[in-house]
């Protein structure tokens, strides 16, 4: 009982000691992992770190956000490792010896965080997902540490904000001077006695003073107490519309109001005013319609159903919304007069563009609202519906590369988010100067934004406008007794490109570098788009930097049309006053709609006494000169700019900043040309484009402009450039001097010229046979194919081989002989079994863009089975033994093999094996076989981490013997892997069914990570390649390709697909080289070979009989060759015979003319010689020839 029980411990002793050497084997191979992986950035046996019993082993690691990148590393944490005697069972433990850009905090959390992983991960080896996890956290936290300097200047900065306060306190003395003008003005707008002409000349006088601080104090002022009333309104129609909703009675609803809770006016709209009526909206749908339009042509381009189907003419809500099913919101980018812009993702394609979001009608609580300012202007006649859509119109005509892309619009009826609560949410429709910046005193605002004031719009009908500073406080009172009328709101959105950034943008971020070429190129482009606009008839009206976007790309997009118009070019304005209106607010308020903005308005649009004046893009210029200033002259506060840009505006001619115009002599000229108050003065964009004073172009716009004109077909200049390019004369290079495919430069020697001519007809002749005899039809494919869009990517290795004909249409040269079989309609197909032998075109992916050669032509084959043939596995099978057969046939290039594998299997140990993704391409790229040196492999999987199961790749890899041994090793390192075996069982029946065809499955070999690069080819697939000298040269890939089919036609119905592609160039160059080290051709080739070389010396006499024999064998079907040189020596005769392999030598000479012809056989070793006389030639050699065939 006791030796067993000792014998029983010393079992368990060992099994323990077995035990603990397997886990310090593993953590030992950890460790050399992670030296291999950081190198020096970890230090093994630290003599700084204690250890004990149960932490034996311990490490540091020094973690940086980027080891190996080009980046700067500004942080660090040296993270010390104590692996447990039991690990990875037991987790480590860890702690951060010193670190650097982390807060304590920070390094508490990180360390939690550590901890965590190494309890989720329990029972695995885990150090480098820690050391991954820590680099993520250092590299959010990689920052340069502040320097001295740094510091110096944040100091700076802060005195300069309170040097701002002690200016901003100096100047609320001056601010008390101007509180007699505002209470003049007060009183005035709360009697009424005010009216739109004296408050127009009055807005005007405060212009003419150019005090910049009156304007702001202005605003400032009259803004909070504005902000004051509409909050107070906002509260009260919020709480009427929630009380409808509600069903508060109506005599509620008098009680409040009496209790001063609700205004009376707002007390008494009824709950009917909220909704709105379908049979108003389509009257005003029927109203908008422009003179030279009918319904049906407004309808159809703006996508309105018609009226006689109310109930598909708009969708009410956002159940049928198109926006709302077709867009989704990402951001709101600005406000303007006429709606807001939003960044939209179309959920189809997944892209960015700008909506602009405008409304049509909104006559809810119409007198009301339009004091609190939630919806800007009201649709009630055909002027102002055409006003709104004046940018749509616009925008559908122009197409320019520097004009924002227009793409749709349409109108959709407002949902029940619609309420007033929601309007009051949108409501701010005022554009740059909102009461909530005035309030602030905001400086960005101040100094950046492109609107000083709005000037008022009368309000002498229903259909007119208000801005910003308007108030409608005493004059709605006269509406009040008005009874209310309910409307539907209608939105109209217009969607372009979107552009992020605008050129205001650009311009305050580049102010502390400006960089002139781009500032050169930027200003020219906004020409040459100022250009294609005035040539359509428009004029922008409002063009500023904030309506000027920066594309991605760096190009310039001109943008915010609404207030463009069409006009002819110098056409008068003729402007109609009305009873209510007077003439400034007419000329103000209706043709110009407060265009533009004050810093950038030309002084005819200023100039409201004129009723009469011409008007034509050149208002356009005279801003675009204040444009072209602000772009070269940075500014550092709100005052400078509007002081320098008011001098930059002065009647009698441009004032410039000290040293501006000796710094920049150019910009001036054009400068003072552009702001000239005389119109007619002024240059349009074209003659400021064809000036000298524009600097030249660099190349690169050149080369823009070239590739801009040649991607769109309608410009002018299309035709003229493709003319350019056919017609320009270049050499060619060397290397197309080719013969089918084959390089004459190539061969060193003449005869084997001959040689390879001979060889690859017998290739020709010997693969046509083969394919005959499995009863394929031959089919001749499109060469060439027109350019079809689509959205799949290419890889390098398969980019489109294109050409380019003179009307500028793009063809694809075919890469692959069965692209016109795999999308033929399979009703069509006149049988299962096709072949085709022809010329494909190759791109060498690797040559760059500037120096890529012609492309290659080579010959290739292809025999394919299609259809139900198949379907099965012996389709797979004879596709196998032809591919083996074809290169077996010619046993002088080398020993002939067969290479098989299957996509799915390689998927599968590349899984099992843990192989990154990332590196999954590269490996199979090295055509791994299983002759490839195991270090090779082994070299290339440790880079990608310890992850990676590279034993079992290696075993895997290490597979030999017969193919059912191979793949009966597979099934046991696969056992569990369903798809592993899946594959394997169907390898099992391919092969068997290609030995039934006559596959040696000796020369089989199984390569469980075959690939094919770029070919259609998935599932089954076969490399056929031959052995000479220990190189291995492919000459054959097949497979199945049906999911090429699949995807090739539109219906998936008997998308079945199974062939090879013989590389049929290469094998006849093979047979060339090595029929050329023999001293004679093969059989084979010797078929081909000449048959018969007759040779003449002598008299004319001579060359006429050997010309007379020459017509007779031609006659019998003898190939036959001769010199056609009456004086070439018979030496140099019988070296032609010998290049061109010639069996027979036919020698003509004069003693032999009367009797006799000499013949010699050349295709033996024993050399045959005798004499025939001139009628036994024909007799002789059609027996020979019949026998040699």
């Amino acid at each position: 009982m006791r030796k067993r029980e000792a014998r029983q411990r010393e079992k368990e002793h060992d099994l323990e000691v077995a035990r603990r050497m397997r886990v310090n084997e593993e953590q030992e191979t950890e460790i050399e992992a992670l030296q291999a992986i950081l190198g020096s950035d970890i230090r093994v046996d630290d003599n700084d770190i204690e250890t004990d019993h149960d932490y034996p082993r311990a490490f540091s690691i020094n973690v940086v956000p980027h080891p190996a990148g080009p980046e700067e590393n500004y942080s660090f944490v040296d993270v010390v490792v104590r692996l447990h005697r039991e690990y990875p069972a037991e987790p480590p433990d860890f702690f951060f010896r010193s670190s650097k850009g982390l807060s304590k905090a920070e390094l508490e959390e990180l360390l939690t965080s550590v901890k965590d992983l190494a309890k989720r991960m329990r029972n695995e080896h885990f150090i480098y997902d820690v050391v991954t996890l820590i680099q993520e956290e250092l590299r959010n936290h990689n920052q340069p540490s502040t320097s001295l300097h740094e510091e110096m200047v944040q100091k700076h900065l802060r005195d300069s904000v309170e040097s701002a306060e002690v200016e901003k306190r100096r100047e609320h003395e001056e601010r008390r001077k101007q509180a007699e003008l505002n209470t003049k003005l007060e009183q005035l707008r709360a009697t009424e006695t005010l009216s739109q002409a004296a408050e127009q000349q009055l807005r005007k006088k405060w212009l003419e003073s150019r005090d910049a601080t009156t304007l702001e104090q202005i605003a400032q002022v009259e803004s909070l107490r504005s902000a004051q009333k509409e909050s107070q309104r906002n509260v009260e129609v919020m709480l009427a519309f929630l009380l409808h909703r509600c069903g508060c009675d109506p005599l509620d609803m008098t009680k409040l109001s009496e209790a001063g809770l609700i205004s009376p006016t707002v007390a008494a709209l009824p709950p009917s005013a909220l909704a709105g009526q379908y049979d108003e909206v389509a009257h005003s749908l029927r109203l908008s319609v422009t003179s030279s339009s009918s319904p049906a042509d407004f309808r159809n381009e703006f996508r309105i159903p018609a009226a006689d189907n109310p109930s598909s003419a708009v969708v009410s809500g956002t159940r049928g919304s198109r926006y709302a099913s077709d867009f989704i919101e990402i951001q709101s980018l600005g406000q303007g007069s006429f709606g807001r812009v939003t960044k939209v993702q179309n959920r189809l394609d997944g892209l960015f563009y700008a909506m602009k979001v405008s409304l049509s009608w909104a006559t809810l609580f119409r007198w009301r609202l339009i004091e609190l300012q939630v919806i800007k202007l009201q649709m009630e006649n055909n002027n102002d519906f055409r006003r709104i859509l004046r940018e749509v119109t616009t925008l559908s005509r122009l197409s320019h590369p520097f004009v924002l892309r227009y793409y749709q619009a349409f109108i959709e009826k407002a949902g029940d988010d619609q309420s007033p609560a929601r309007l009051l949410e949108q409501s701010d429709l005022g554009g740059d100067w909102t009461s909530t910046e005035l309030a602030a005193g905001s400086l960005e605002w101040s100094l950046h934004s492109d609107s000083l004031y709005r000037p008022a719009a009368g309000l002498g009908d229903a259909s007119a406008i208000q801005f910003d500073m308007t108030s409608d406080a005493t004059r709605t009172l006269s509406r009040e007794a008005s009874p209310p009328i309910a409307r539907p709101v209608f939105h109209l959105y217009i969607q372009t490109e979107f552009c992020a950034q605008t050129l205001r943008d650009a311009i305050v971020g580049e102010a502390r570098r400006i960089d002139p070429d781009q500032n050169w190129r930027r200003f020219r482009q906004i020409l040459e788009g100022l250009a294609h606009i005035h040539s359509q008839g428009i004029v922008h009206r409002d063009l500023k930097p904030g309506n000027i976007f920066v594309h991605p790309s760096g190009d310039v997009r001109i943008g915010d049309l609404g207030l463009a118009t069409h006009l002819h070019l110098g056409e008068t304005i003729h402007t109609k006053r009305s009873p209510s209106s007077s003439p400034t607010n007419t000329l103000v308020g209706d043709q110009t709609m407060a265009v533009g903005t004050l810093l950038y308005i030309a002084p005819e649009v200023m100039n409201a006494d004129i009723v009469n004046f011409r008007y034509d893009s050149k208002v356009d210029m005279y801003s675009l000169g204040i444009i072209l200033f602000e772009m070269w002259y940075p500014f550092s506060t709100a005052h400078e700019r509007v002081a320098v840009l008011q001098r930059l505006r002065d009647p009698n001619g441009p004032v410039f900043p000290d040293c501006f115009q000796e710094a920049h002599p150019r910009q001036s000229q054009i400068i003072c040309w552009l702001l000239q108050a005389d119109p007619s003065a002024r240059p349009s964009a074209l003659e400021l484009l064809q000036s000298s004073l524009l600097p030249p172009k660099l190349e690169d716009e050149y080369m823009k402009d070239a590739m801009r004109t040649i991607a769109n077909p309608n410009t002018p200049f299309y035709h003229r450039l493709l003319a350019e390019l056919f017609n320009c004369a270049r050499p060619m290079p060397s290397d197309v001097l080719c013969i089918s495919g084959l390089s004459l430069h190539s061969l060193p020697a003449t005869g084997m010229q001959w040689m390879a001519a001979a060889s690859r007809q017998a290739v020709l002749n010997a693969v046509r046979t083969a394919f005959e005899a499995h009863s394929a039809i031959e089919l001749s494919g499109n060469i060439m194919t027109p350019v079809q869009p689509t959205n799949t990517a290419r890889s390098e290795n398969d980019l489109p081989i294109l050409l380019m004909d003179r009307e500028g249409r793009l063809l694809d040269l075919r890469r692959d002989l069965r692209r016109d079989l795999l999308m033929s309609d399979p009703g069509k197909l006149q049988g299962p079994r096709y072949f085709q032998i022809g010329t494909v075109f190759r791109q060498d992916p690797s040559s760059s863009s500037l120096s890529r050669p012609v492309p290659r032509h080579v010959t290739q084959a292809d025999f394919d089975i299609v259809g139900a043939d198949a379907s099965s596995h012996y389709a797979d099978g004879e596709i196998a033994a032809l591919m083996f057969s074809l290169v077996n046939t010619f046993p002088a290039v080398g020993e002939a093999r067969l290479a098989v594998g299957h996509t799915m299997l390689t998927q599968a140990v590349l899984d099992q094996c843990r192989i990154p993704e990332g590196c999954r391409a590269e490996l199979l790229s090295m055509q791994v076989t299983p002759s490839t040196p195991v270090d090779t492999v082994r070299t290339f999987v440790s880079r990608y981490g310890p992850k990676a199961n590279v034993a079992l790749l290696l075993s895997v890899l290490n597979i030999k013997g017969a193919p059912n041994d191979a793949l009966t090793q597979l099934r046991n390192h696969f056992v569990h892997n369903r798809t592993a075996l899946n594959a394997i069982d169907e390898l099992q029946k391919i092969l068997a069914s290609a030995a039934l065809f006559g596959l040696h499955l000796e020369r089989v070999e199984i390569c469980p990570l075959l690939s094919i690069s770029s070919s259609p080819f998935s599932s089954f697939i076969a490399k056929s390649f031959v052995i000479s000298d220990g190189i291995r040269s492919c000459l054959a890939v097949g497979g199945r390709f049906d999911d090429a089919m699949k995807a090739a036609r539109s219906s998936p119905s008997s998308c079945r697909g199974v062939g090879l592609s013989l590389a049929i160039e290469q094998l006849w160059d093979a047979v060339a080289v090595a029929e050329a080290r023999e001293r004679r051709p093969s059989r084979i080739v010797q078929a081909h070979c000449t048959d018969v070389f007759v040779a003449s010396v002598g008299s004319d006499e001579v060359f006429d009989e050997k010309l007379r024999i020459v017509g007779d064998l031609y006659g019998i079907g003898i190939n036959v060759a001769f010199l056609p040189s009456r004086t070439a020596t018979l030496e140099e005769q019988q070296d032609v015979a010998a290049t061109r392999g010639a069996s027979w030598l036919l020698t003509i000479k004069d003693k032999y003319l009367q009797n006799s012809v000499r013949a010699r056989q050349l295709d033996t070793d024993r050399k045959q010689e005798f004499d025939l006389a001139p009628d036994e030639i024909v007799k002789f050699f059609a027996g020979v020839g019949g026998r040699k065939r």
